[in-house]
């Protein structure tokens, strides 16, 4: 690992980059850092899959000291067959980081201290498992199931990293062609409250964005509208919760036929907003731990731009043009460390995933 230095439209940036791996930080809804300036990155020397799975290393890299420990190598080697384990998803609350490993006998979900390295399995599944979160006190965190065929129902699990108990908060299968339950995260302040979303085809699905919550069970929170001949008008996904656990922040996708499009926020009780901020075509966004900036990427041209929002002034900055395949991972994906002093994204360059780093004081204005 090395961390070189750029200068792009008068922004600093300093790339994680390798002669070999590819580094990612994972999907950027779950957090990765361990404090400010150590983070836990996965690396791989196959670009082209879709999460950097097969073949994964789980790596801690402090960003200041420009150093890496590995913690997890899945790595092939004479006693490990291809495609006999690799991580799928991981986040990270403090010194406690987990991870979901997979493996010919099913999936299950590991804890390692970073510090030590002591590593212990807290639950295994024969069918796959997804997306880690974690609440903000690090007490409870949410796994999704996915089915093994359709007649079964996608599952939302909730684990408590303190006793190692493993509930199911609940069970949905949406109606076919487009039946997909994801992107379920745990809210950061509430155990009880669950978000989820219906995947599919973004002009079909209605009624993207879910909330469950242990006393009034599931419904859907954002309204779609139609357009005058009834196809849907409002594209939404790419939603992470507000670090406050009040509500969450999603995208307006630019192929809305509706206007206007950009990112937008609705509250827990589903209190709606219109679109906040619509100066660039926007992709995925992610609120930072301070609740007061957002990192959005764009889908535009042959780039897709690294944004950045100060909802406290309304700021909107293209702050650069990351190159991109269009495929995991190399969307951008930008979020922030945990006291939002940096930003992190991915960008395809010189035929490797590398991550920028980019200081918000040297953004904001």
């Amino acid at each position: 690992m090395k961390i070189t230095h750029e200068i792009d439209n008068g922004v600093s940036i300093r790339y994680i980059t390798d002669d070999i791996y590819h580094y990612s930080h994972g999907y950027y809804s779950a957090n990765k850092w361990v404090d400010s300036c150590r983070v836990v990155l996965v690396r791989s020397t196959e670009p082209e899959l879709k999460a950097f799975s097969r073949h994964a290393q789980l790596v801690l890299v402090d960003v200041e000291a420009e150093t890496e420990t590995v913690l997890c190598d899945l790595s092939p080697s004479p006693d490990r067959a291809y495609g006999s384990g690799y991580i799928e998803g991981y986040v990270v609350n403090g010194c406690d980081l987990y991870y979901l490993q997979k493996s010919a006998a099913g999936d299950s979900l590991w804890h390692m201290n970073v510090e030590t390295l002591a590593t212990r399995e807290l639950y295994a599944h024969p069918n796959d498992l997804y997306f880690p979160h974690i609440t903000t006190d690090g007490r409870f965190l949410n796994l999704e199931i996915h089915p093994a065929n359709d007649r079964e129902l996608y599952t939302c699990l909730r684990v408590d990293t303190q006793s190692g108990e493993v509930e199911t908060l609940f069970q949905k299968r949406f109606q076919k062609p487009l039946p997909e339950v994801t992107h379920i995260m745990i809210s950061p302040t509430d155990p009880d409250t669950v978000f989820f979303c219906h995947e599919g085809n973004t002009f079909y699905i209605s009624n993207r964005l879910w909330l469950y919550t242990r006393e009034h069970g599931m419904h859907c929170i954002a309204k779609q509208r139609l357009d005058e001949e009834g196809n849907l008008g409002d594209c939404f996904g790419h939603e992470c919760w507000a670090p406050d656990g009040k509500g969450l922040w999603f995208v307006k996708y630019p192929c809305s036929p509706l206007p206007p499009r950009g990112l937008c926020y609705v509250s827990t009780k589903g209190e709606q907003t219109d679109v906040l901020y619509q100066q660039y075509p926007y992709w995925h966004v992610c609120c930072a731990p301070n609740g007061q900036y957002l990192a959005a990427d764009t889908q535009s041209g042959d780039y897709s731009g690294v944004c950045f929002v100060n909802t406290a002034t309304g700021q909107e900055t293209l702050v650069h043009k990351a190159g991109t395949t269009w495929q995991h991972p190399t969307h951008p994906h930008p979020s922030f460390n945990l006291d939002s002093s940096l930003l992190i994204f991915h960008e395809w360059k010189d035929e490797r995933v590398v991550l920028g780093l980019v200081r918000t004081a040297d953004i904001v204005e």
